[in-house]
């Protein structure tokens, strides 16, 4: 069998490199050697690092938004990959599977790069195209909903990774779909280290723009690193406990900021623990005793790795994680499941 794999697994987001991994290891445990990869929307050959060189950092992402402005998204991205598309399109596959991650999403090229790939994929005969363990947003713009309409209609069959994500879905597209686990429980089986738990406290701070994104209530930055702390003292974790860890690019110029204004304000020195690898977060996982984030996957591996693990419900799908978490859920159980419907996509005829 040869597989076509397409996700964010290129990204500078930890989580999506997780779940690259986490899917390449449940495929070839199924016998499957003959993979394929592609990164969703980037046209690149190895996964980003996130850079630990702050001016550089801070630099790019000014010059990034600059470029978002004069040129449109979309076009733009359909200019740097069409090509590459149509080349990888023309291949003979089995079996097409994008996901996971939160694929199904209104922002600038999720939905165009999703319309590319499939309406060229079955141009070229490929009919076989789960979507597989995605999550989906809350809202689509015109053209957002024009397209994913098409996109849902044409694949095989939609596996979703929250409830939230298969009632928006049918409530907006009229599609039905199944539940199935995020991809990144899955992960502990891979690298399947020995923990070594001290004391440590790692505390994930996200951006003040991705919490802006989910959060409408007009609260300034300062505010909003207060509420981190608002969430410790609720949980009786003193501050200076804790270290600071990341999992983005731009959740680690937020620990920067998140540091520098506990220096100012309270005269507290913390640690930013430089967790810029999957390596590195791994290792750093299997040290600590309880992570805190608003980050998904970041919780998803720090459960997986068996520490305690306290959510900042920055959203939804964040809430939804710590109840499903919370409803004693068990690991094993969990990896059954993502296992189970793994299997249904690959024997089903």
């Amino acid at each position: 069998m040869k597989i076509l794999l397409l996700n964010e697994g290129y990204s500078d987001n930890l989580g999506d490199q997780v779940i690259n991994d986490s899917l390449h290891y449940l495929l070839k445990n199924n016998g499957i050697i003959n993979i394929d990869f592609q990164d969703f929307t980037k046209n690149i050959n190895k996964p980003r690092e996130i850079s630990i060189k702050n001016k550089k950092t801070i630099k790019f992402f000014f010059i990034l938004k600059i470029l978002k402005k004069i040129v449109p998204s979309k076009i733009k991205w359909l200019i740097q990959n069409i090509n590459r598309v149509i080349k990888i399109s023309r291949h003979d596959y089995d079996l097409v599977i994008i996901g996971g991650g939160q694929l199904i999403l209104s922002n600038a090229t999720f939905s165009i790069a999703m319309f590319l790939w499939i309406f060229l994929l079955k141009s070229f005969r490929n009919k076989k195209i789960i979507l597989f363990a995605v999550g989906s947003g809350t809202k689509f713009n015109f053209l957002d909903k024009i397209l994913y309409q098409y996109i849902l209609k044409s694949v095989s069959k939609i596996y979703v990774r929250d409830h939230n994500s298969k009632k928006i879905l049918k409530y907006i597209f009229d599609i039905d779909t199944t539940l199935v686990y995020d991809v990144a429980f899955i992960h502990s089986r891979i690298f399947n280290k020995v923990r070594n738990p001290q004391e440590n406290i790692l505390l994930g701070v996200i951006s003040f723009d991705v919490y802006k994104r989910y959060n409408k209530n007009n609260i300034s930055e300062e505010y909003f690193f207060e509420t981190w702390i608002q969430l410790l003292n609720k949980n009786s974790i003193n501050i200076e406990n804790i270290q600071l860890f990341y999992t983005t690019q731009s959740d680690r110029t937020a620990s920067l900021k998140f540091k520098n204004y506990i220096s100012s304000e309270y005269q507290i020195d913390l640690e930013i623990v430089e967790t810029s690898t999957k390596d590195k977060l791994i290792d750093e996982l299997n040290k600590a005793k309880l992570v805190i984030s608003a980050r998904m996957h970041a919780l998803i591996l720090g459960f997986t790795y068996k520490c305690e693990i306290i959510t900042y419900p920055v959203s939804d799908k964040l809430i939804e994680f710590d109840r499903m978490i919370h409803d004693n859920h068990k690991l094993e159980n969990i990896q059954n499941n993502i296992e189970i419907r793994l299997k249904e996509i690959l024997y089903d005829k």
